[in-house]
C-alpha cells in the first residue's frame, strides 16, 4: 500500500506546460507596430515551456516574426482560428498562410475559436462546429501538419449553466472535427485542485478524447503573487499527474497598463521583470532533465489504506531532488526514504530497515521537499 515515487523528466513537463501571448495586440506589452518586444520573446525563450498559445493573424508582422523567433527557439505554437462567425472561405485562406508560414512544422495544435458561448443563445453550438469542420478539413490537406493535432473550442466557464454548453456542444457533433477537446477554468483562490474535476466536466462535449487546459491563471483579485507562484507551478503538475495533454498560463505578462479594460495583474512576469510565477516555473523546468534515479515513497495513510498525497519528484542533479506533494483530503503524509539522505521537512524517525520516515504536515495544497543524498 506504498507509493513508489519515481523522477519525472523536466522534458515531459516543458512538453506539457505553455503559456498565453499576444504578440497580435498593438500597441501591447508585447508588440510595438511592427516589432515584438524583444525582452519578452527572450523571457519566453529563458522560460523554458513548451509552447504557446494565440490567435493566428496572418497579416500581422510583430506576430510573425515573434513566431520565427520562438519556433527557432524550440517553442512550439497553439493557434486558435477564427471566431464561430469564420466563412469556410476565411478558414481555407488563414490555414494556407499557416501551411505557407517558416513556423509551419512548429505547430502542436490548431485549435477552434476561442470561447464562442461567450455571447450565449441557442446558435453558436451549429456555428462553430461548422467552424470547426472546416479546421479539420483544411488542416488535414496539408502534409506538413501530418504531426498536428486538431483540437476542439474551449468554452467560457463563467457562464450561467457551463454543462449545458458543454452538452449543446457535444450535440452539435464537435467531436467528429476535432482530435482533442480543450476546456478554460480559472478556478481563483480555491487553486487548482478541482482541475480534474473540470476536466471530467469539459468530457461533456468531448466524450473520451483527450483534454488540453489552455487557459488557466490568476490575477491581484484572486489572490498574492507569491500565492499565484505557487498555484501556477501546482495547476502544471496536477494536470500532468492527471493525464491533461498541456497546460497553458493566462497570460505571460501583465498587460493591465497596456489594454482597457483588462483585469489587472495577470501574468507570469511584469513589461520588465519576472513576477513569483515565472521564477518558480523557471525553476521547476531548469536542467538536468531527470534521469537520476529517486529511492523513496510514501508510506500507507493508515493500515491497508493508501495515501491519497499526489506526488511528483524532479531530479537537481548532485545526489539531490525536489518532491512535490499535492494535498487532496488527507493533511499530512510520511515520505520514506534511505537512511543516509535527508529532507528539509518535518521530525523523522527510523522505520524498518533503516529507512527514515519523515512525517510532513500538508498546510497548503502543494508542499515542496527538498531531498539530498551526501
Amino acid at each position: 500500500m506504498t507509493t513508489t515515487l519515481t523522477v519525472t523528466a523536466r522534458s515531459d513537463l516543458r512538453d506539457g506546460s505553455g503559456a498565453n501571448t499576444h504578440f497580435c495586440f498593438n500597441p501591447s506589452v508585447y508588440s510595438v507596430g511592427s516589432s515584438p518586444n524583444a525582452h519578452i520573446v527572450q523571457a519566453l525563450v529563458d522560460l523554458k515551456v513548451g509552447y504557446i498559445r494565440e490567435r493566428w493573424w496572418p497579416k500581422n508582422p510583430a506576430q510573425q516574426a515573434a513566431f520565427v523567433t520562438l519556433t527557432n527557439a524550440g517553442i512550439g505554437l497553439y493557434v486558435f482560428i477564427g471566431d464561430k462567425t469564420y466563412t469556410t472561405a476565411q478558414v481555407q485562406s488563414d490555414v494556407a498562410a499557416l501551411a505557407a508560414s517558416p513556423f509551419a512544422s512548429a505547430l502542436i495544435a490548431v485549435c477552434g475559436p476561442n470561447e464562442p458561448n461567450s455571447g450565449g443563445g441557442s446558435t453558436w453550438p451549429a456555428a462553430v462546429v461548422a467552424v470547426q469542420q472546416a479546421i479539420y478539413t483544411e488542416v488535414n490537406k496539408y502534409a506538413v501538419f501530418d504531426h498536428t493535432a486538431i483540437v476542439g473550442p474551449a468554452l467560457m466557464h463563467n457562464v450561467r449553466d457551463i454543462d449545458a454548453d458543454y452538452r449543446a456542444l457535444a450535440a452539435a457533433g464537435v467531436g467528429r472535427w476535432c482530435d482533442a477537446g480543450d476546456f478554460h477554468f480559472y478556478p481563483g483562490n480555491a487553486g487548482p485542485s478541482g482541475n480534474a474535476a473540470e476536466a471530467q466536466r469539459a468530457g461533456q462535449a468531448y466524450g473520451g478524447l483527450s483534454l488540453w487546459h489552455s487557459e488557466t491563471g490568476w490575477t491581484g483579485a484572486d489572490t498574492d503573487p507569491g500565492t499565484a507562484g505557487r498555484f501556477s507551478v501546482e495547476a502544471l503538475l496536477r494536470n500532468h499527474l492527471s493525464g491533461i495533454v498541456g497546460t497553458m498560463l493566462y497570460g505571460f505578462a501583465d498587460e493591465s497598463q497596456y489594454v482597457p479594460g483588462r483585469e489587472g495583474l495577470f501574468g507570469l512576469m511584469t513589461a520588465t521583470a519576472p513576477k513569483p510565477a515565472y521564477s518558480e516555473i523557471q525553476a521547476l523546468m531548469k536542467s538536468p532533465d531527470g534521469t537520476q534515479a529517486f529511492h523513496g515513497r510514501l508510506a500507507s495513510l493508515a493500515k491497508n489504506v493508501e495515501s491519497d498525497t499526489g506526488a511528483v519528484v524532479t531530479s537537481d542533479g548532485g545526489n539531490t531532488w525536489t518532491v512535490y506533494l499535492l494535498r487532496e483530503t488527507q493533511t499530512a503524509t510520511t515520505l520514506v526514504i534511505p537512511q543516509q539522505f535527508s529532507a528539509d521537512c518535518g521530525s523523522f524517525t527510523l522505520g524498518s530497515g533503516g529507512n527514515r520516515r519523515y512525517s510532513v504536515t500538508l498546510t497548503e495544497s502543494m508542499t515542496v521537499v527538498h531531498v539530498q543524498q551526501p
